[in-house]
């Protein structure tokens, strides 16, 4: 019995533990053109337009005002985590956003990477005890060394391609869809026996 009293909080501090260290990042880097080129295929300067989920995953949609890095349109949509390692975004505010290629082809960000928010007074900005640089100079980094690209002008014959998803029926869907293609197979296979045998 006091054995397992004793095991007991031992197991909760472990499994708290998991949640603890989920976000433990590595030390902020400088930012150097060559950091950002070989960590960030997607960099951009944009405001909070929504956020929601679909299928379990976390969107959050912003309106692109300077596109740096990435094939980038007017409108994007990117993976926030939503856990812990969530930047925080709120509806109407303006960011910078380093992101990652994730899931469903879309590019995704958390606190471990230089996406900031921005503040208007600047001791609201944590980023500049962390990084040295203000939002403004950081700003200012990315106008410089990389510029601000045209947006990415979508083909609409390729937009209604890309957007061809394959639909998994739900419900008595899947099982009408297999008892069909079950009978046009028998289907064939008996006209095939029949005429060509």
């Amino acid at each position: 019995m006091t054995f397992s009293r004793s095991i007991f909080p031992f197991l909760i501090l472990l499994l708290a533990g998991k949640n603890i260290f989920a976000c433990d990042c590595p030390d902020a880097k400088p930012l150097t053109k060559e950091f950002i080129q070989q960590n960030y295929p997607v960099v951009f300067y944009g405001k909070v337009l929504s956020m929601g989920d679909h299928d379990g995953k976390f969107f959050v949609r912003f309106k692109v005002i300077e596109p740096y890095i990435g094939k980038l349109t007017e409108e994007m949509e990117i993976v926030d985590p939503n856990s812990d390692c969530s930047p925080g975004f709120g509806e109407g505010q303006d960011w910078l956003i380093y992101a990652r290629y994730v899931e469903y082809g879309k590019p995704g960000t958390n606190i471990c990477t230089p996406s900031r928010k921005f503040f208007e007074n600047d001791k609201d900005d944590f980023n500049i005890t962390v990084r040295k640089t203000s939002f403004s100079e950081d700003k200012k980094f990315l106008e410089k060394e990389f510029g601000v690209q045209p947006f990415f002008v979508i083909d609409k014959e390729q937009e209604l391609l890309s957007k061809r998803e394959l639909v998994k029926p739900k419900g008595y869907g899947m099982v009408w869809m297999v008892l069909i293609g079950t009978f046009v197979l028998a289907l064939f296979y008996y006209l095939f026996n029949k005429f060509f045998k």
